[in-house]
């Protein structure tokens, strides 16, 4: 099962896509990068076969996303819809050849595709979007924190509870911005996955497990990258601050070619410390990991519950999701920073991560947390 969503306001599009892959059938279940344990037997959670990815750039103008029961279902859908849709026609020709498809042997799957009119693009803020839906799902939507979204699969009911949520949103990027659909899609995606690192609340609903962005920069669709999700756990003090528990987990996603590399590290001894304006967490005492998440295309046999080799990373594309208990009561804010106020570094010859944040951006969240008591 899934969560797949389209979002908007009033900037281009974007799609947010879960990793998650299960199975009813009995059996072993791998290990999440977010989770960091074997949730085998846990009541209420599926069986977790693997992680594969679900969105797809078939053009520079055109995006599409799947939920499926059927692997084989939409490996042969991507291979007859890549070479049409690349192959540089006008919108209305691509709409026409996808609405007469014979989809005689996609029964079990649904898709989005998504096409931006370039030419509409290049002269306006608010393009002309197309959206293609074929299945169930994905049905345009209004909320709180966005103009409109399209979701799909089995975390839709989770995704419009968290994301209509009474909530501040604070970005610097105007709605027509393209960044402002990033900013507030990989916040949700921190927040997501906190909720099942901390309360496998997005398991029990068969999605989650990581997240893949795709959005639309202006001239074409691409997929963010070098960027990490930091989660952090804590308890609100009787002075109004917070102390943070150990480990913190971070997950680095990063592209090596068409796969996707999930590292996964737990700081298992740091301490906060200041240097001028940053708050440093620095700590040799890690376990890390990294696991691959192929395209479809390949087949989930690729991933397997393998773990692989890392590799040494450096991003200040950092998205962190927080769990701070309070008298029996959670909050659970979550944010994503894309400049150098926050920066993310890991060695792995020295087996070291550093991570520094702004104190200007603690000093911000916890002026939210506060606010919320």
């Amino acid at each position: 099962m899934t969560l797949v969503v389209q979002t908007r306001n009033r900037s281009t599009p974007t799609i947010l896509g879960d990793l998650l892959v299960t199975s009813d059938s009995p059996g072993p279940s791998i290990i999440l990068p977010a989770v960091g344990l074997d949730t085998t037997g846990v009541p209420g959670i599926p069986r977790i076969v693997s992680l594969i990815q679900k969105v797809y750039i078939l053009a520079d103008n055109i995006c599409i996303s799947f939920t499926s029961n059927d692997i084989t279902e939409v490996r042969n859908l991507l291979e007859d819809f890549r070479p049409f849709c690349s192959a540089g026609l006008p919108p209305e020709h691509i709409r026409k050849w996808v609405e007469v498809y014979d989809y005689s042997g996609f029964p079990n799957s649904s898709f989005l595709m998504t096409i931006v009119d370039n030419k509409v693009a290049g002269t306006s803020t608010t393009p002309n979007v197309i959206a293609l839906v074929k299945g169930h799902g994905f049905v345009s939507q209004q909320g709180n924190s966005f103009m409109d979204y399209r979701p799909a699969g089995s975390g839709t009911a989770d995704f419009a509870s968290m994301v209509d949520e009474k909530r501040k949103i604070f970005t610097s990027f105007p709605d027509s911005d393209y960044r402002q659909g990033v900013v507030r899609n990989m916040a949700f995606a921190a927040r997501f996955l906190a909720e099942e690192r901390y309360f496998l609340r997005t398991l029990q609903a068969s999605w989650g497990g990581g997240f893949e962005l795709a959005f639309y920069n202006g001239q074409r669709f691409q997929k963010l990258d070098n960027f990490a999700i930091v989660l952090q756990k804590g308890k609100f003090t009787d002075q109004g601050d917070v102390n943070v528990e150990l480990p913190i987990t971070i997950n680095h996603y990063r592209y090596h070619d068409d796969d996707l590399v999930i590292t996964a590290i737990e700081m298992l001894d740091a301490s906060p410390r200041t240097e001028g304006d940053f708050t440093v967490w620095t700590s040799n005492s890690i376990r890390v990991g990294a696991v691959t998440v192929p395209q479809i295309t390949r087949g989930i046999r690729q991933f397997g519950s393998a773990w692989y080799p890392t590799e040494s990373f450096e991003t200040c594309q950092i998205g962190m999701g927080f769990a701070i208990e309070f008298q029996s009561r959670w909050f659970k804010p979550a944010f994503y920073n894309g400049n150098r106020m926050a920066s993310l570094v890991y060695s792995h010859a020295g087996r070291r991560a550093h991570l520094r944040i702004h104190r200007s951006i603690q000093r911000f969240v916890l002026d939210i947390f506060r606010s919320a008591l």
